[in-house]
C-alpha cells in the first residue's frame, strides 16, 4: 500500500484478520490457553497479537493459514525460539524451507552418479 491512508489500510486489514482468527479459533491464546480480551490494544501485555506458525524470518507469510492469536506477553516471551512451548508442555513442529547450505551439501545429480 502506498500514499495517504496506507497506515489506515494496514490497521483495517489487521482488524479484519483479528476478527477472522477470533471466529475460526476462538479468543484463546495459542501459547497459554487463556482468553484474550479482543478489546485491549495490541500494545497491552494481555492484548491480541499475531503468532506465526512458520516464523516470518523463515519466509512465513502474513496470511490466515499461518497466523494464530496470542497475548503480546506470551508472544514476546516466546521470542524467536522456533521450538517454543505451547503452554501445555508440547512444542510446535516448524517446517522450514531448505537453506542454501542444505542445497549445497547435497551432491549434484552428476556427482551422485545419476547421469
Amino acid at each position: 500500500m502506498s500514499g495517504n491512508g496506507s497506515g489506515s489500510g494496514r490497521r483495517f486489514y489487521r482488524q479484519l484478520l483479528l476478527q477472522a482468527l477470533d471466529l475460526l479459533f476462538g479468543h484463546k491464546c495459542v501459547r497459554c490457553g487463556e482468553p484474550i480480551d479482543m478489546a485491549l490494544p495490541s500494545t497491552d501485555p494481555m492484548g491480541p497479537t499475531f503468532d506465526h506458525v512458520v516464523e516470518r524470518c523463515l519466509q512465513g507469510r502474513d496470511d490466515i493459514e499461518n497466523i494464530r492469536l496470542a497475548h503480546l506477553r506470551c508472544n514476546s516471551l516466546a521470542g524467536g525460539n522456533l521450538n517454543r512451548g505451547t503452554g501445555t508442555g508440547g512444542t510446535r513442529r516448524v517446517d522450514r524451507r531448505p537453506s542454501y547450505r542444505d542445497r549445497a551439501a547435497r551432491p549434484s545429480p552428476d556427482q551422485a552418479g545419476l547421469w
